[in-house]
């Protein structure tokens, strides 16, 4: 019997049992259902990033192209869409609808919303914002706000998220009182 116990086992016996490879993926299902959740998070906030730095982007260029052009170009959010979208419209280039950050991107899980009367401004043939705005890009996945605003008659474009996007909201409140 001592000897029988000494010996190697053979190959038969080798492995693993059944209620071993169970006990592993339990374990392996409760990680993953802890870290799934802060996963999501996380690819959300990364579009919504990449979206609002698309958005301020295409706003410096129409603000530059208004400029460089000496024309009005007038932007228009469209708040309705699935996929982030903003038209571009100036007298010499027409209308131009561009699509935020369209890779991999589920429709509606990231939306626009906008402080803008009718969803539209524009930068003067100086590059002047006609009225300040703020635009706010929102997930359903994260509860972390982000934006991006023209604060003043000079136009200047800045973005931000977290309390920075309360500050931002702040400031415009304020250009808009005086």
């Amino acid at each position: 019997m001592k000897r029988r116990l000494l010996t190697q086992p053979n190959a038969a016996d080798a492995g693993f049992t059944l209620l071993e490879i169970l006990v592993v993926l339990i374990i392996v299902g409760i990680l993953a259902a802890i870290a799934a959740p802060n996963w999501v998070r996380y690819r959300a906030n990364r579009q919504v990033q990449a979206v609002q730095g698309e958005l301020r982007q295409v706003l410096e260029q129409a603000q530059t192209d208004a400029r460089v052009k000496r024309e009005t170009q007038t932007i228009t959010i469209d708040v309705e869409a699935d996929i982030p979208t903003v038209t571009v419209e100036s007298v010499s280039e027409g209308l131009r609808e561009i699509t935020l950050v369209e890779d991999d991107l589920r429709p509606g899980l990231i939306t626009l919303e906008t402080t803008a009367v009718d969803e539209n401004f524009a930068f003067g043939h100086q590059g002047v914002v006609d009225e300040t705005f703020i635009i706010n890009v929102v997930s359903e996945n994260t509860n972390r706000p982000h934006c991006v605003a023209a604060l003043s008659l000079i136009g200047g474009v800045v973005s931000g998220s977290d309390d920075d996007c309360a500050e931002i909201e702040a400031a415009l409140l304020e250009n808009n009182d005086d």
